[in-house]
């Protein structure tokens, strides 16, 4: 049996890539905020009164991403791969845990970051390995033998969240903005459609924090208020 974790200084780089995803997610969201506001509001909107909102949301959500990062700390920490003699297993905290057997393995791959990925012939079946595991050449060696590994690039999959992040902002901001109704049923429905498809994807991720799992519920009133939202607009309530 070998076991493998996270090396101690590990979390450091992890928290710049952290950050690097978050914050500029948090800007266009701050900023879809800002535009709907304006758009939403009837009266004229206070330039200091707006000013004010702006810092007391930046303030709040600068809090909630640095406890964010802590809680992710500890979760990352926790990380633990052990390979047996017939089986892979990745524990971790508030995670559930993944066994997948050697014969049931169907790819490894190993990104450009140097992040593994293990695919098990089911779908749900995919343990992530961070490239700040201990023993990386060890273990590199070791997952070859299980199967050969294969080299894959992320550069098209980080596009592709970016655009979907982006449509999704665009479609809310078109629903409370726009006053076509052909346009605010189309946004409405590629919102609803693009945070339905990701709420699924979430729930049956065994790789995300089941803290997060709970909370993402609160996915389905951000779609219904975006619903709620759309209907009236088609049929001229204001």
């Amino acid at each position: 049996m070998q076991e493998y974790n996270i090396t101690p200084s590990g979390f450091k780089e992890i928290r710049k890539l952290l950050l690097i995803k978050i914050v500029p997610f948090i800007l266009i969201a701050v900023t879809a905020v800002i535009i709907i506001s304006l758009f939403d509001s009837t009266d004229k909107v206070d330039t200091s009164t707006l000013t004010f909102v702006i810092i007391i949301v930046a303030l709040v959500l600068g809090l909630s991403v640095y406890r964010s990062i802590q809680k992710q700390k500890a979760f990352f920490e926790s990380y633990s791969l052990i390979i047996k003699a017939n089986m892979v297993t990745r524990t971790q905290l508030n995670t559930r845990t993944i066994s997948i057997y050697l014969n049931d393995i169907i790819e490894i791959n190993k990104n450009k970051n140097g992040n593994f990925v293990i695919k098990g012939k089911y779908p749900d079946d995919i343990i992530v390995i961070r490239a700040q595991i201990d023993k990386y050449d060890q273990l590199e060696e070791a997952l070859n033998q299980i199967k050969p590994i294969t080299q894959t690039s992320k550069s098209f999959r980080k596009i592709y969240s970016l655009l979907i992040a982006l449509v999704t902002i665009t479609s809310m901001i078109f629903v409370y903005s726009s006053s076509n109704k052909i346009i605010v049923a189309i946004s409405g429905l590629s919102f609803t459609g693009i945070m339905a498809w990701g709420f699924i994807e979430i729930r049956n991720n065994k790789n995300i924090d089941e803290n997060l799992r709970r909370k993402i519920w609160l996915i389905l009133v951000v779609i219904a208020l975006v619903l709620i939202r759309m209907i009236y607009k088609i049929n001229g309530i204001q």
